[in-house]
């Protein structure tokens, strides 16, 4: 079983920040989770929330704002004070320093409207960047996202975040997605969505992974993988 830093070390550190992606590389850790959205001028940033109160104290959206803006936002000072100061990185940024056997699990976060062609944006970062690519796994609930992307590219490595879809229209649209992995809330993990994974050949991932109870629970349903606020925990080899 592998553990995905989810947002980085969320849950010592402002999600989603440079520092947090650090302290998980500092604790081992190669492979991490994070969101991506578009900014005004159409950059492509690192954050959760399509508006950004509660991370950044704004209450505009990530879409209203160019990247100058979002920079110029303090997004480590609501977890603590010694994180004042942290910004909102760019997927570049991110890109560039993470190690280079690091996994880049990128999860496209859509908003309402959706951010037209963000998936040809992706798709051209990624091209742009083969060794990044072949290490980069795109994810996203919004699966006319997902269908997108792979109709634009048919190498683009894809996880699907399936929601709450029923157990087997989520194995068919990973089979039509090509995806390589489906990721499910704990909750719902269960040696059913175990054996349809073994099956298919896809990966069973989980999230979100807060307590070391919660790595047993999904090492003994069988999980291949789990995403953690808590990049220090424990997972069976």
């Amino acid at each position: 079983m592998r553990l995905i830093a989810h947002r980085g070390a969320s849950g010592t550190h402002p999600e989603n920040t440079m520092a947090a992606f650090r302290a998980a590389w500092d604790a081992g850790v190669r492979a991490i989770e994070f969101d991506v959205q578009r900014a005004k001028d159409g950059a492509l940033v690192v954050v959760h929330d399509n508006e950004l109160k509660r991370t950044s104290g704004d209450s505009r959206a990530v879409r209203e704002l160019t990247l100058a803006e979002l920079q110029g936002l303090d997004a480590g000072g609501w977890f603590d004070a010694r994180f004042r100061g942290e910004r909102i990185p760019t997927l570049e940024e991110l890109a560039d320093a993470a190690p280079a056997d690091c996994e880049l699990q990128l999860e496209i976060k859509q908003a309402e409207p959706p951010y037209a062609g963000i998936e040809r944006a992706v798709k051209a970062f990624l091209d742009a960047r083969p060794a990044v690519k072949a290490r980069t796994v795109v994810s996203s609930f919004h699966h006319d996202t997902l269908r997108a992307l792979r109709e634009l590219d048919s190498a683009v490595r894809i996880g699907l975040l399936p929601g709450r879809m029923p157990l087997e229209p989520a194995f068919a649209l990973a089979a039509e997605l090509g995806a390589e992995s489906i990721h499910v809330n704990l909750e719902r993990l269960s040696a059913d969505w175990t054996a349809r994974a073994r099956a298919a050949g896809v990966k069973l991932l989980a999230y979100t992974i807060l307590t070391e109870e919660h790595v047993r629970r999904a090492a003994e349903l069988g999980a291949d993988g789990v995403f953690s606020n808590f990049p220090h925990f424990k997972v069976p080899a």
